[in-house]
């Protein structure tokens, strides 16, 4: 089978695995030449535009990839190009490569912000009260952030000091959210609607490094898996979505972020039994119904901020 990553940016421990499993051949693309990934051995590699730069010829740049080396899965590993390959998978499916990602709409759900909270509000999925605009905050919160409406990894992520500041922002590209103190942690939500397949993998954060998980612990919550289970049936996914859950001291339960993709919380899944990319490229393969292992993940805590308890 001939596999496909997009983008792989600094996602190489991706690329570790699919390294692992037999009888495949893997592809990769990248804009760069000196990305992590130029160092991996019996891996190709292929270079094109940066997506945002050129949308057609990223878009046409993939396809000859595609069809010149016979490519059967398609795996986005960044938010660039999600919009774009999910709103062409027909096309691609006419070439026998399937692009495992959720459908155009619910992907633009995740990435735009100011879309996932009116979802989330229709749906009733607890999600910390957000404002798009100065005139719908009529007093200043000290607990308020400043945010991107489209972005990740806590890009430009501000905690705001004043009414000033709430009036200085671009609110065609920021938005105000109220923080939510509590216990952080990162979910990976792993479904195929078609094969009636469902797995959540909770993890509690201990360490943050560039805005995505170093280090967790595996954990089990009756409160956050049934909370995940609304979350799949109001968002749909198709492969794997990347989950950002706070829970209050009271119990309440927050969605922060989805990231309808492999994110930086994967390798702790991975190790503890839910091998989803194993599950995606590998024929007859048995997946637990839950966590095989209790697993803190691996980081380098000398780039780790600690969270606060």
């Amino acid at each position: 089978m001939n596999i496909l990553f997009t983008n792989s940016g600094r996602r190489t421990y991706i690329l570790d695995y699919a390294t692992q499993i037999s009888n495949i051949n893997i592809h990769v693309t990248e804009t760069d030449k000196y990305a992590p990934v130029a160092f991996y051995k019996n891996i190709k590699k292929h270079f094109t535009v940066k997506v945002n730069k050129n949308f057609k010829k990223y878009l046409i740049q993939v396809l000859k990839i595609v069809i010149k080396e016979k490519i059967q899965k398609l795996i986005p590993l960044s938010d660039h190009d999600l919009l774009i390959l999910s709103k062409n998978k027909n096309l691609f499916l006419k070439e026998g490569c399937e692009v495992i990602i959720s459908n155009f709409e619910n992907i633009e759900r995740c990435i735009n912000k100011k879309s996932m909270y009116q979802h989330c509000v229709k749906h009733k999925i607890n999600t910390p009260k957000s404002f798009f605009s100065a005139s719908d905050i009529s007093k200043f919160n000290k607990n308020l952030i400043k945010k991107k409406i489209t972005g990740s990894g806590g890009n430009q992520m501000e905690f705001l000091k004043d009414y000033t500041d709430i009036k200085k922002i671009d609110y065609n590209n920021f938005f105000v959210q109220k923080k939510i103190s509590g216990t952080e942690y990162g979910v990976d939500i792993f479904s195929i609607e078609k094969k009636n397949f469902y797995r959540a993998c909770i993890k509690k954060k201990i360490l943050m490094r560039a805005g995505e998980t170093d280090r967790s612990v595996i954990t089990e919550d009756k409160q956050i898996e049934n909370f995940c289970l609304k979350i799949k049936k109001y968002f749909r996914p198709y492969g794997n979505l990347d989950c950002d859950i706070i829970k209050d001291k009271k119990d309440n339960i927050y969605l922060i972020d989805l990231n309808p993709r492999f994110g930086g919380g994967y390798p702790a899944s991975h190790e503890s039994g839910f091998k989803f990319l194993n599950y995606l490229l590998e024929k007859n393969i048995k997946f637990p119904k839950k966590p095989i292992k209790k697993v803190v993940s691996k980081g380098i805590s000398i780039f780790s901020k600690r969270l606060k308890k």
